[in-house]
């Protein structure tokens, strides 16, 4: 698995004190990392599990993204975060700041597919 899917795993949680990565405590350095991640997400109102999951689905080489859920209501949110529109702006300050490598690949600016074309 690519690194920067890896770090995905644990992103879309957020720098909470209980975090965990590759089911070891996510070091400071990785909680530090994701709250950058989030200040950016707040910056632009967009959730930071929508930001996970779109960029890990934007990589040609993946065909799907498995989410954990507990509920019904989890579910729907997790299948609601792959609908919110994320501008172009926050791909780029996530990228200015050093927090996604040049080359990765991104989704598309500003997408939304509604729930009729899903």
């Amino acid at each position: 698995m690519p690194r920067w899917a890896e770090q995905v795993e644990w992103v879309h949680l957020g720098a909470t004190p209980d975090a965990h990565y590759n089911y070891a405590p996510a070091t400071p350095e990785m909680l530090n990392r994701v709250r950058q991640i989030e200040s950016i997400c707040d910056l632009h109102d967009v959730p930071l599990a929508a930001v996970s999951l779109q960029f890990a689905l934007a990589h040609p080489a993946v065909a799907s993204v498995l989410l954990g859920a507990s509920s019904v209501r989890q579910q729907s949110r997790n299948a609601d975060a792959a609908d919110v529109a994320i501008p172009q702006s926050l791909w780029d300050d996530l990228r200015q700041s050093g927090l996604i490598r040049p080359d990765a690949p991104l989704p598309a600016a500003v997408r939304s597919t509604g729930p009729d074309q899903r």
